[in-house]
């Protein structure tokens, strides 16, 4: 469908949905799902007649149309006896009358036509009435995401999110074939496949390339589509008919560049420059493949003088920039992009999210964050001491821990509110959820004391190396600061995901995660998890645990695992057995 139809659709539909939608808006907006996405819908088929009708048969309109006739017949006798007195005023009267009822009539007779067979809201209904009704039509796998975020990775292609096609080979079928480097990031929104994919969701249907959420919710996870409004659920009227209709992604997930300071161990030279050295020294991939690692060590996004205008065009809409890595606070277009939204969006209703390793701190960014609505920072800290050091070489604990000080240092006018919150975890919950479960506004964090409204975070991606040592790291973490909580088990590499890992290593991790005087230290309910919808730690642990649990031990990929090691081990001087001699000791075997 053509973008100037697209974006009429997307006003009009919106507006409309504010004002209240008629009948024949809901006829229209059928038709442009049927024309754009080939999907029929009918929201009020099988509605209770408690909060629908049929217009055609209601009473209403019987008796509305049969007053009309019953005027229009009147209106015929008095120009008849008008004519019959020769009065040419009266004659003049009768007549527009008539031309007016018969439009009348005309238009009931073709409304009869376009509404027949179908039901509509009554009039007069309470905001939130037909709210379980749009709710009950949407998919029940139903995803936002490809009709409302653009992903970027760092070789410019498009994914609708972090998640798509992990695991699985990035080909044409189920991945971007063109990219910032061909194409403008509009082009990109808008390519063939993101359209299918979104075809795919309206019918019910579970894309294959989406395996990751599906593997995290059948294990009790809450997979990002679910935390995205519950997959559309949540907000019903948004979804239909601002999202679906938009023209333009709400929402941004960039990974400007692969430009990174740290080679974590999960990680690779495509989403971090600092490999590239390490893998070209070790003819670890073809040159061909450099050449792309590269490419992605480039920032590409501002380079084309479009992207920068349709940036503009955007900004009023977006509500959300992701910022991941590469790490996301060494990118010079970072700043030239929070520098568009300042100036041409609606930075103080927008919300900036971050993933970053916690080795940068720079006031100068802290100062651009001054003037948006809401900043989540996450510190990707997956472990603690030398495992921390290793794990995410060459940073070091210590120095990350200084940082995620510093930034909290500045966020705070007040150092006695800051002091409290780190010491009492009541407080913070009270401070930053308002004792209601519902996060404390922007303008109130700033009135309490905050120069940015910031929500810190600790972001923990659980895999092979750290999953045995969580307790310790949870109990690390949450006795340092009172932040909360997110889990991200790995996917890919599959040789580092948890679930390979020996059943009986499995079993005493489980053992560990379950230990009585644990989960009571877990239970504290002002530590959360508050990216799931419990918002409770033991529960999204047991989550982790039935995750590791969902696949049997694979011991080809868990000698994958430590051939792998044992490279990298060698190039940098290091020792998974010495600094993991735990795990190390029931894989040794694989070797």
């Amino acid at each position: 469908m053509d973008l100037d139809i697209r974006k009429y659709y997307s006003t009009k539909f919106r507006d409309t949905a504010k004002s209240g939608l008629t009948p024949d808006d809901y006829i229209e907006y059928y038709k442009y799902i049927k024309d754009r996405y080939g999907v029929d819908i009918d929201f009020f088929e099988n509605a209770p007649d408690t909060l629908v009708c049929d217009p055609v048969t209601s009473l209403n309109r019987v008796v509305q149309v049969r007053a009309v006739k019953m005027h229009l017949k009147d209106a015929k006798s008095n120009l008849t006896r008008a004519i019959n007195d020769k009065n040419k005023k009266e004659i003049k009267v009768c007549s527009d009358i008539i031309v007016d009822l018969e439009k009348t009539v005309h238009n009931f007779a073709e409304e009869d036509k376009r509404w027949a067979g179908r039901k509509f809201p009554l009039p007069n209904l309470k905001p939130g009435d037909l709210d379980k009704i749009l709710s009950d039509n949407i998919p029940e796998n139903f995803c936002l995401f490809p009709f409302t975020q653009m992903n970027i990775d760092p070789d410019g292609r498009v994914r609708p999110c972090c998640k798509w096609a992990i695991t699985t080979e990035r080909n044409a079928e189920n991945f971007s074939i063109d990219s910032l480097v061909n194409k403008n990031v509009q082009e990109l929104f808008d390519q063939p496949y993101v359209e299918e994919v979104k075809k795919q969701f309206l019918r019910g249907e579970k894309p294959k390339a989406c395996k990751a959420c599906w593997d995290e919710e059948d294990s009790g996870l809450e997979s990002i589509r679910v935390m995205e409004q519950d997959g559309g659920k949540r907000f019903p009227i948004a979804t239909w008919f601002h999202h679906i209709p938009t023209d333009a992604p709400r929402s941004l997930d960039l990974k400007l560049s692969s430009i990174c300071n740290n080679k974590c161990r999960i990680c690779s030279p495509f989403l971090s420059s600092k490999w590239l050295q390490e893998h070209e020294d070790l003819g670890s991939v073809k040159e061909d493949v450099l050449k792309v690692y590269r490419l992605n060590a480039k920032e590409k996004f501002m380079t084309n003088p479009e992207n920068i205008e349709i940036l503009k065009h955007w900004a009023p809409k977006i509500r959300k920039i992701q910022f991941f890595g590469g790490e996301p606070l060494l990118q010079a277009e970072h700043n030239l992009i929070l520098k568009t939204i300042v100036e041409e969006g609606n930075a103080e209703n927008t919300i900036l999210y971050y993933n970053t390793n916690g080795s940068i701190y720079d006031d100068e960014i802290c100062k651009y964050w001054e003037s948006f609505g809401h900043v989540n920072l996450n510190y990707s800290i997956d472990d603690i001491g030398k495992r921390f050091d290793y794990e995410r070489h060459p940073a070091k604990y210590v120095e990350v821990m200084d940082n995620v000080r510093k930034y909290n240092e500045y966020v705070f006018t007040d150092d006695r509110v800051r002091d409290k919150l780190i010491t009492s975890k009541k407080y913070f919950n009270r401070f930053y959820y308002n004792g209601t479960g519902s996060m404390l506004s922007a303008e109130g964090m700033k009135q309490r004391g905050m120069k940015i409204s910031m929500i810190n975070r600790f972001y923990i991606t659980i895999g092979v190396f750290n999953i045995y040592y969580l307790d310790e790291i949870l109990n690390e973490l949450i006795t340092r600061y009172n932040f909360p909580l997110q889990f991200n088990p790995v996917h890919f590499p599959q040789h580092y995901a948890p679930h390979i890992l020996p059943n009986k290593l499995k079993d005493i991790i489980k053992k560990k995660l379950t230990e009585p005087t644990f989960v009571e230290k877990m239970n504290n309910k002002y530590i959360i998890c508050d990216a799931s919808r419990t918002q409770n730690v033991n529960e999204e642990i047991n989550n982790i645990i039935n995750f590791m649990y969902s696949s049997p031990e694979n011991p080809g990929l868990i000698k994958e695992a430590l051939r792998t090691i044992k490279i990298h081990d060698d190039y940098r001087n290091e020792s998974f057995g010495e600094v993991f001699p735990e795990i190390y000791e029931f894989l040794k075997e694989y070797e």
